[in-house]
C-alpha cells in the first residue's frame, strides 16, 4: 500500500513538472530580409496585433513574432537603396512559419529595389 502510494505520488510530480509541448497554440512567424549592394533598407512588416511596423536595417534583419491568435495576416516589404545609380541593388524577402518558409520574394533595381510578401497563418 505504501509502495502503490509513493509511486503515485512520483508519477504525479513527474507529470506535474513536465514543461507545455509545443501544441501550446503559439505559432512563430518570422520575417527574414537581405539585400545585396544596399546602403540601407527601409522596411515594414505586421506585429502581433496586425499594425504596420517601420524599422531600417543595413544588409540583413530577422524578427520573429510569436502569435496566438489565427487567422494572422503576416506581411512584410522591404525596400532596398543602392549606393549610386550605377550599382544594382537585390532585395529578397522571406516569411517563415515555425521554419518553415511559406512566401518568399525577390527583386532588384538600379536605383532601389523594393520585394514585397504576404501571408495569412490558418
Amino acid at each position: 500500500m505504501k509502495k502503490a502510494l509513493f509511486l503515485s505520488g512520483l508519477i504525479f510530480l513527474l507529470l506535474a513538472n513536465c514543461k507545455k509541448s509545443s501544441s501550446d497554440g503559439n505559432t512563430t512567424v518570422t520575417y527574414q530580409v537581405t539585400a545585396t549592394n544596399s546602403s540601407g533598407i527601409a522596411i515594414s512588416y505586421n506585429n502581433v496585433l496586425e499594425n504596420k511596423i517601420p524599422v531600417n536595417a543595413q544588409n540583413s534583419w530577422t524578427f520573429d513574432v510569436i502569435i496566438s491568435q489565427k487567422p494572422f495576416h503576416a506581411y512584410v516589404q522591404a525596400i532596398s537603396s543602392s549606393p549610386t545609380s550605377s550599382v544594382v541593388t537585390t532585395c529578397t524577402v522571406n516569411i517563415l512559419v515555425n521554419g518553415s518558409v511559406v512566401k518568399t520574394a525577390t527583386n532588384s533595381g538600379s536605383s532601389t529595389a523594393t520585394a514585397e510578401a504576404a501571408y495569412t497563418v490558418q
